[in-house]
């Protein structure tokens, strides 16, 4: 990534949040935490697939606290929630605009989100950082990439345009509505978060022996 590609703009960003069937009687992390010591390889929960950040939270979640929980990793986020709709899985994590309608609606119950603060439709969803895991934040972004060696005056211009189309009210709100909250930010800003967070999900990578596929 620091090579091949060129960083333009950071467009947006959403939590991944980690939800439940009713049926589950899992109503919280505490909840999920507690049935996952009292009954080691009961549970398990689906993902978008191997290497998403909504795997990548729920293997943290698993180092953090100390559980283990079975992943069943899906081809995509769609057949991943429409496991936990028919109730073929308890728990998962996913990034928040799939999970979204489930949730307001009450199909599903959201038991934390992994962003810096709570979304603001779901005042009631705490996020994994009040519930005193350091550091959790792991979220699903959007940024925009240009091919190495990009001129810098053709990255400046494609960022220049790429914020000046998120500045516009109907656009952010539509994001807003369908789960990612607008960043709007520049190359230094995407080239800071790719520098951030390759070690990170490396680090949690090795951690949970996630092999390479």
């Amino acid at each position: 990534p620091f090579k091949d590609f060129a960083p333009v703009a950071e467009l947006d960003t959403s939590p991944n949040v980690f939800i439940a069937t009713k049926a589950s009687g899992i109503t919280s992390i505490k909840d999920l935490v507690a049935r996952a010591k009292a009954k080691p390889d009961e549970l398990s929960y689906a993902s978008a697939g191997i290497g998403t950040t909504p795997h990548l939270a729920a293997e943290l979640l698993k180092i953090a606290a100390g559980i283990n929980i079975t992943h069943i990793p899906y081809p995509g986020a769609g057949p991943a929630m429409q496991s936990i709709l028919a109730g073929t899985v308890p728990l998962m994590c996913a990034s928040l605009p799939g999970a979204h309608p489930s949730i307001l609606n009450g199909t599903l119950t959201a038991l934390a989100v992994t962003g810096p603060q709570r979304w603001y439709d779901m005042p009631d969803v705490p996020t994994m950082l009040e519930l005193g895991y350091k550091g959790f934040v792991v979220d699903t972004f959007h940024g925009m990439l240009a091919p190495g060696g990009t001129p810098p005056a053709i990255v400046d211009r494609l960022a220049a345009l790429a914020q000046a189309a998120l500045k516009e009210p109907a656009f952010h709100e539509k994001l807003r509505k369908l789960g990612f909250e607008v960043l709007g930010n520049g190359p230094d800003a995407l080239r800071r978060r790719v520098a951030e967070e390759v070690p990170k999900y490396r680090d949690i990578i090795a951690k949970a022996g996630i092999p390479k596929v």
